[in-house]
């Protein structure tokens, strides 16, 4: 960050600070440095904008360790950073890096937000379609960059549900190398077909493979990804068109 900001760069930073942390459930630490001056600010515009957090938590339970994002160039309206929200005038595209720990990765893949997204998956088996429901999902980040993936799933089939678990081992993504899956095996004590193990080996490497993902609008492009034992290092690429105006979860109370 640079030094000696001036006083508009002051107050335009602490206002987006304010913000965000109104704007997510939880957050220990927030900083943003943007660099800008008078003219450029009443423009709307701003060189850079820098943020650094720790401790975030957003729609719940889907919880940061650390983050650091960065953009050049950016186009705001900056009026409306001081009434207690953020508009683009343009899409935003920026970098950011992310450390997640394991059991906050774990709690993530079990909030109620992400398994509602895994509802209702169709399997393509012999050219008939096959229902799964995620019921159950977790991670482990192993010492030798790889990450150990088990779970429970539910596939629903002619009007009949049967419960399978499944394990998959693989090494992630990098930037000079595809994610590449070492180890599949599926539970198929109860008579599971071939060909649904199959097909669902097939889905579980379409997931880890996926180039991007959607958090609320914002899109996320996986650039690398680094495994340490009990965490996992991002380098992101993120295209924005608007922020979202919450990513909280208010209690039904």
């Amino acid at each position: 960050m640079h030094d000696a900001p001036n006083l508009e760069e002051q107050a335009v930073s602490k206002a987006i600070e304010a913000t965000i942390a109104s704007q997510v459930d939880e957050v220990e630490e927030i900083d943003v440095d943007i660099q800008t001056n008078l003219l450029k600010l009443i423009l709307g515009q701003a060189d850079s904008i820098d943020l650094a957090g720790k401790g975030l938590v957003m729609l719940k339970d889907i919880r940061l360790q650390e983050i650091e994002v960065s953009a050049n160039n950016v186009d705001l309206d900056t009026f409306s950073i001081f009434s207690g929200h953020i508009e683009l005038d343009k899409p935003l595209d920026a970098t950011a890096k992310i450390v997640i720990t394991e059991s906050d990765l774990n709690r993530a893949f079990n909030s109620e937000y992400v398994l509602k997204k895994a509802r209702n998956i169709k399997l393509n088996v012999d050219e008939k379609t096959v229902i799964l429901e995620m019921q159950q999902m977790n991670l482990q980040l192993l010492a030798d960059n790889k990450m150990l993936f088990t779970g429970k799933i539910l596939l629903h089939e002619k009007g009949e549900t049967q419960q399978i678990g499944f394990n998959a081992t693989f090494r992630p993504r990098t930037q000079k190398q595809p994610v590449i899956v070492e180890n599949f095996q599926c539970d198929r004590g109860q008579g599971i077909p071939f060909a649904i193990s199959v097909a669902l080996m097939q889905k579980i490497k379409q997931w880890i493979e996926l180039p991007y993902f959607d958090l609320e609008g914002i899109a996320l492009r996986v650039r690398e990804m680094t495994v340490r034992s009990g965490q996992l290092d991002l380098q992101l690429q993120i295209r924005m068109k608007q922020l979202p105006e919450r990513l909280t979860v208010k209690n039904a109370n």
